[in-house]
């Protein structure tokens, strides 16, 4: 599917109004060529609801419209140095074109996000300007045409069967919840920390042990749309784990979640301290939503804690020889423990959850 473009290991320590893109999009179907073109959405809808306005088609094109199996979901908030790499390993899919849709969810982006994504016909883009990856998840999920919901993130690069062979195993897998693919771990820049690209892979995204849990990442993730759409969504209220809540929800109706090996993303790891003291904050955020209760929060601090002091103990078991580094992920580790428990203080206080 070859495009034109125009123009861890531990589940603790890592972690409106909606407008259609009105542009020309051209999709390949096999040897046609489809031409779709969505008019101006109208601005006038019931009041009260979130739900876009649908776009109109006209007749040739729904004489002509193909119902995809496969939908990819991409939210994305900020990321025009980022969302490019995403679309052209997804313009080089080996999957036939046909059997997917592309839907790109800019949620809030003050960036030239949106303009990045236009130059990328196949994609249609839509706007969820309220923020929360989740409620932009959320505000796809109300679009997608396909059987199928494949999701991904904005900075993630998917290797080129990737969609193929997620379709594959869903449809293998009929009795699945979710099809969690693995996440493969890489520094972006040589200037990119060395020691926070050993702590991701040490601690972060290790979807097989999530999956052993009946948890998903979304940065790979595949379900059926309707099971997605019957649990009500994702918690639209989390700026971080709404995807552990979701699959804990999937989990609990007794689908399993599958883990495959084979079905691969690569994801840039943090390149500085601060990327993970933002993403450890945010992460706390999402567990203060959603273990309100005073006694809950207290056992989460101590939960914070107590995975501190085990991430400590990891890093001169499991860690690289190199005692050096060793060193340096304590300390970070350390960092990392203390801007958790001064997040959950501060939230305890009064304040918000953050959302970077």
């Amino acid at each position: 599917m070859h495009y034109p473009r125009t123009g861890t290991r531990r589940l603790c320590a890592g972690d409106g109004f909606i407008y259609h893109d009105r542009c020309d999009r051209t999709a390949r179907l096999g040897d046609r060529t489809l031409r779709r073109t969505t008019d101006q959405a109208r601005t006038s809808h019931h009041p009260g609801s979130h739900r876009a306005p649908r776009a109109t088609i006209s007749l040739a094109d729904r004489r002509t419209r193909v119902t995809p199996r496969l939908s990819i979901l991409i939210p994305v908030w900020n990321g025009e140095n980022q969302i490019n790499l995403c679309l052209d390993a997804i313009a080089a899919q080996t999957i036939d074109p046909g059997l997917i849709e592309v839907i790109v969810v800019d949620n809030g982006s003050t960036d030239g996000t949106a303009d990045v994504v236009r130059r990328y016909p196949f994609a249609t883009l839509l706007s969820e300007p309220r923020p929360g990856s989740y409620r932009a998840r959320n505000t796809g999920l109300d679009h997608v045409r396909g059987t199928y919901i494949a999701f991904t993130d904005a900075d993630c690069i998917p290797h080129p069967d990737w969609a193929e062979k997620a379709l594959a195993a869903i449809e293998a897998h009929p009795e699945a919840g979710i099809v969690a693919g693995k996440v493969e771990l890489f520094r972006l820049s040589d200037a990119d920390s060395t020691t926070c690209a050993a702590y991701d892979g040490l601690f972060n995204l290790n979807q097989e042990y999530y999956a052993r849990a009946g948890h998903c990442a979304t940065a790979n993730w595949t379900s059926p749309a309707v099971l997605i759409r019957e649990l009500g969504g994702f918690n639209a209220e989390l700026k971080s784990s709404g995807d552990f809540e979701m699959s804990k929800r999937i989990s609990a109706t007794g689908r399993p979640v599958v883990y495959r090996d084979d079905i691969i993303v690569r994801h840039p790891t943090r390149g500085r301290a601060m990327d993970l003291v933002t993403k450890r904050r945010r992460v706390v955020g999402g567990q203060y939503v959603l273990r309100k209760p005073s006694r809950a929060l207290g056992r989460y601090a101590v939960e914070l804690a107590w995975t501190g002091a085990r991430n400590l103990r990891l890093v001169w078991r499991e860690g690289p020889k190199d005692v050096a580094m060793r060193l340096r992920l304590s300390g970070l580790v350390t960092l990392l423990t203390i801007s958790g428990l001064g997040e959950l203080l501060r939230l305890m206080l009064g304040g918000t959850p953050r959302r970077a």
